[in-house]
């Protein structure tokens, strides 16, 4: 969760920076300035800062000792089992929500009646929101029933659609359906991966958890094209809203479905209770 607060960190500089840049230069060499300079930043960061933590002795020392087996199921069971089916279609259901919102939430907030400024200013707030998201939906998940937390956050955005969708000329009410929906954009993801790596281990979680991603990638990819579609149709987002809702509470049910963790998660979790006590 700590980890992905990132995400929530560039939210909140990003769009003011994409607007100051399109006011000043125009859109389309707002694209290659924030093309061109994220990509630049980020290649930097990575070569300069991404270091291996391990010293030239212990890495020798781990290459040569046996891997450990690890808990998990198979690939082959892992895709058949009804954990996945479920998991994978709460997350798809969940991302065609949070991305089409997200895409279309200035345009939203423009509809609604606020001006450009005040719609680029509240997005930039959802990442303040997101960060709470991430870290406090990570600690949480750690504590909590993750389906429950999980269902908990995929429902949520039906609240800040039925907020935007109610006509009002108040921006707070606009801010706290924003700030809504972004609180559960950022404690979805820690929530869905600690699902994965109870219900199929950690023996095969990188080709499982990818099959998710990938979902993700889907949904991502048609979310906001639906949501223009809908809205070039009918010259509205009340669709599209209305159409969010009953998705978020299906994607909500389909999380709660989930049953209870396989064998080896459990055993897992046993051992660890076991070992903690002894080596504190």
């Amino acid at each position: 969760g700590v980890t992905m607060a990132g995400n929530g960190v560039m939210q909140l500089v990003a769009p003011n920076i994409a607007n100051h840049l399109i006011d000043s230069q125009g859109w389309r060499a707002a694209f290659v300035i924030t093309g061109l300079g994220w990509g630049a930043i980020v290649t930097l960061i990575c070569f300069f800062l991404l270091k291996e933590p391990l010293e030239a002795s212990r890495r020798s020392a781990l290459a040569a000792a046996p891997a450990a087996e690890l808990a998990g199921c198979s690939v082959r069971d892992g895709v058949r089992s009804a954990s996945f089916i479920k998991l994978i279609s709460g997350v798809f259901i969940c991302y065609l929500v949070t991305i089409g919102l997200m895409i279309h939430l200035i345009p939203v907030l423009t509809w609604g009646g606020l001006t450009q400024g005040q719609a680029v200013w509240i997005y930039s707030s959802v990442g303040i929101t997101g960060i709470l998201g991430n870290v406090v939906g990570g600690h949480l998940v750690d504590r909590l029933s993750a389906k429950l937390l999980a269902a908990f956050l995929i429902a949520l955005p039906a609240v800040a659609c039925l907020m935007l969708l109610q006509p009002t000329a108040s921006l707070a009410q606009r801010v706290i359906a924003a700030n809504i929906f972004g609180i559960c954009a950022g404690g979805q993801m820690p929530a869905f991966g600690y699902l994965a790596t109870r219900h199929f281990g950690l023996r095969n979680f990188g080709t499982l958890f990818g099959f998710i991603t990938s979902a993700m990638a889907v949904a991502t990819s048609i979310a906001p094209l639906i949501a223009g579609l809908l809205f070039d149709q009918s010259h509205s987002y009340t669709t599209v809203l209305m159409l969010f809702i009953p998705l978020s509470l299906v994607g909500a049910l389909v999380m709660l479905s989930l049953g209870r963790y396989p064998q080896f998660a459990l055993a897992a979790a046993r051992e660890a209770v076991a070992i903690e006590p002894a080596t504190a």
